[in-house]
């Protein structure tokens, strides 16, 4: 599960991702970094984060355990990517 793209021009297509696809998406963006004047990265990134819940949101207690782990997981990665572009921004001021 990834985004798609076009196998003839490489233009990325428009989607949504699965749970998995979003999180395999954040963890990416965690490990690699943003570039925030690529509009690849930023339709990704705007993608990967539809799925996310910023904070912790009442269905979550309906949620098995290990759905609620991933849930927070998903969250810890959204705050890493947005400490990591706001050093990025804030760099040498």
């Amino acid at each position: 599960d990834n985004i798609p793209h076009c196998e003839t021009c490489g233009v990325m297509l428009s989607n949504s991702l699965t749970d998995w696809g979003s999180f395999e998406e954040l963890r990416h963006f965690a490990e690699n970094g943003v570039n925030l004047k690529s509009p690849d990265d930023c339709y990704c990134l705007e993608l990967a984060m539809s799925n996310v819940w910023w904070e912790v949101h009442p269905f979550e207690a309906t949620l098995s355990p290990s759905a609620r782990r991933e849930c927070e997981r998903r969250r810890e990665l959204l705050y890493e990517i947005a400490l990591k572009l706001w050093n990025a921004e804030n760099k040498g001021q």
